[in-house]
């Protein structure tokens, strides 16, 4: 899923990431004054294939075990869940902290943050 977020990342902006970027993530400027926000979408994109290539290991390799927990589609719909509130948190975390920036934040770092603080919590299958 990042990976081909990413790919389509740079089909829209013609092998550069930066067009989708500007489009898709998240300018907490932007999102307190009620333009595009990116919230969710700004966790399917990054800055070049080294750090999509990190994103999808990890992703892989700490979400593997969550959605193992839970059978079926239940755990995938339950992992992209939590992928997603993860990335909304640290999105949300950052524009609070930054609100008149017009920086773009981009990356999925919040969301496999969340993966592993969840792959923390239940090591050793104690939840």
């Amino acid at each position: 899923m990042i990976a081909a977020a990413y790919a389509a990342q740079l089909g829209y902006g013609g092998g550069s990431p930066e067009p989708a970027a500007a489009w898709l993530g998240l300018t907490p400027r932007d999102l307190w004054n009620g333009g595009g926000s990116g919230l969710l979408t700004y966790v399917f994109l990054n800055g070049g294939l080294a750090p999509t290539a990190l994103a999808v290991v990890m992703t892989l390799v700490l979400g593997t075990p969550f959605a193992r927990r839970m059978p079926g589609l239940t755990g995938f719909l339950g992992l992209l869940t939590f992928f997603f509130l993860c990335g909304a948190a640290g999105g949300l975390t950052f524009a609070i902290l930054s609100p008149d920036s017009g920086d773009v934040l981009i990356g999925s770092s919040a969301a496999v943050s969340g993966l592993l603080a969840a792959a923390a919590r239940t090591a050793g299958g104690k939840a």
